[in-house]
């Protein structure tokens, strides 16, 4: 279990409206597990993104449990390999009993530069179980419409850097978002505590 603490100054945003799934045009016929989507779901940016392994995903294909996205780009000296830090800090403080059930999406900012091999030369690096671990990237109009969704900001800076926002998401079995965390080095208590009530 997580320990629990009063962590003053914590930046969180939780989203506390019930999970709506949307309804099947078919009255009175529920749809397949696998076609609900929540009607504010993150997965609902239903557009194909590129894995570290070349293979063509969709956000709404890591459905069913918890998962944790995050917006970085490899190249980042700066703020994204803490950002990485905090994720392996938040996956080892869950649970040994329900860890394997959390899915971590890191989506790319710089997809022009982060290619499939530069995603996969990083996930090596940081030695990620590819079978919850993924790295994706879209082209720049789904990146974009991803970061609005998220809250997430980022503007290009001369030298190839890019000027962005940190926040942990944490999204339930439809893909609402139930937790943010913004900012690094942050206490991964709170999220980990949401990810266990989501569990248990």
């Amino acid at each position: 279990m997580c320990l629990r603490s009063l962590i003053p100054g914590l930046v969180l945003a939780a989203l506390a409206a019930p999970v709506a799934a949307q309804q099947s045009p078919e009255a009175g016929v529920d749809p397949p597990a696998s076609q609900i989507v929540a009607e504010r779901s993150v997965y609902l940016v239903d557009a194909p993104f590129e894995r570290e392994s070349g293979v063509t995903t969709t956000l709404g294909d890591f459905g069913g449990g918890p998962v944790v996205v995050v917006m970085f780009y490899a190249s980042c000296r700066m703020s994204c390999p803490v950002l990485l830090d905090d994720l392996l800090r938040l996956d080892a403080a869950l649970d040994p009993d329900l860890r394997e059930s959390v899915q971590y999406v890191l989506v790319t900012m710089d997809p022009g530069r982060d290619t499939t091999e530069v995603l996969s030369r990083l996930a090596s690096q940081y030695q990620l179980d590819l079978s919850r671990w993924a790295l994706l990237r879209g082209d720049p109009a789904l990146t974009r419409e991803l970061a609005a969704v998220l809250g997430v900001r980022f503007r290009a800076e001369s030298g190839g850097e890019i000027n962005h926002s940190n926040i942990l998401t944490l999204l339930d079995e439809m893909g609402e978002i139930v937790l943010q965390i913004e900012g690094l080095r942050q206490p991964v208590e709170p999220m980990c505590d949401a990810i266990e009530r989501l569990l248990r």
